[in-house]
């Protein structure tokens, strides 16, 4: 898996991580407290994956319209990247974390002077529906005629 961790208020106590494995599986999560994972948050993003012979890797992603930002004119991320080999039980991190000391997002690195676009606004409906089949009180017998 590759992870990428954004606090994109810089406030080192809330923020958002996004994974992808090779096979183009996501997950994603909204951190707060400074180490508290919700996986429920559910962000608009994608993706784009490639298996190669050496390795898989994500190979483009789109703009990702579930963050939210301070508002200011320059922009500073706190910011991680992580790599998980689970078939060694490796992880390999910048900026490198500590496991001793606590928290999470008051450990990331920082990405200073970026520049906020503000373009269209984003909106993704999702329409569902859901049914219930209710069982009347009365007995019909297949072939009997009803009462």
């Amino acid at each position: 898996m590759i992870w990428l961790f954004l606090d994109s208020y810089h406030d080192r106590r809330t923020g958002f991580e996004f994974g992808v494995n090779p096979s183009g599986v996501k997950l994603d999560a909204q951190i707060y407290n400074d180490g508290n994972e919700d996986f429920a948050w559910d962000a608009v993003w994608d993706v784009a994956t490639r298996v190669t012979r050496s390795a898989g890797r994500p190979n483009s992603a789109s703009r990702c319209h579930s963050c939210r930002t301070a508002g200011n004119a320059a922009i500073t991320f706190g910011f991680t990247v992580d790599r998980d080999l689970y078939r060694y039980s490796q992880r390999v991190s910048w900026p490198s974390s500590g496991s001793h000391r606590r928290g999470l997002v008051s450990q990331f690195g920082e990405i200073n002077g970026l520049e906020e676009s503000r373009g269209a606004a984003a909106f993704e409906a999702a329409p569902y529906l859901v049914t219930k089949k209710r069982v009347s009180d009365q007995q019909h017998t297949l072939g009997a005629p009803r009462t």
